[in-house]
């Protein structure tokens, strides 16, 4: 099994889906951002200073495969870049010229960071793609994505009543 980075669980449940939400989420704003589909501005809950651990599609897929081929049964390997960026320096590859800041999110976290020591040690598997290189191929290929939502307050609203539900003590 492998864990990516972030990750929400809420009441001990682990599906998977919160954090497939989050990542389709983060893909979204970065391509919706600024004057790159013609929108107005880039999206950024919170300051932008909180960090978070990104990691590219490939290298996931490369982990994937080692833990299938190679890794021990019931093992748990947590898979990310070990390199956290900022959503500022995000919206800097990007080139935003506008960004909107929604307020931050009540509990997330100000940064996100896999251990990935097992992974290492245990597969010699360690990621490969820079975020720089990483927002580059992004940005070439943002077309593809000019029928994807847009994410608002009153959207984001909307789709995280369960998730602010769940961290109620």
């Amino acid at each position: 099994m492998a864990k990516f980075q972030p990750r929400v669980q809420d009441e001990g449940r682990d599906d998977g889906l919160k954090e497939k939400m989050i990542a389709v989420n983060r893909v979204t704003k970065v391509v919706k951002g600024g004057r790159i589909l013609g929108f107005a501005a880039l999206t950024v809950v919170g300051d932008g200073t909180q960090t978070r651990d990104f990691i590219h599609v490939r290298d996931v897929a490369q982990a994937l495969r080692l833990a299938a081929e190679r890794g021990r049964i019931g093992e748990i390997y947590n898979v990310g870049s070990d390199r956290p960026v900022s959503v500022n320096r995000i919206v800097e590859l990007i080139g935003a010229e506008r960004i909107m800041h929604l307020p931050k999110r009540p509990a997330e976290p100000d940064c996100t960071l896999a251990d990935t020591t097992k992974i290492k040690n245990d597969l010699g598997w360690c990621a490969e793609i820079s975020i720089e290189s990483g927002v580059s191929e992004l940005l070439r290929y943002v077309n593809d994505w000019r029928g994807a939502p847009v994410w608002t307050a009153d959207r984001i609203a909307e789709a995280t009543q369960d998730w602010f539900r769940y961290l109620k003590p």
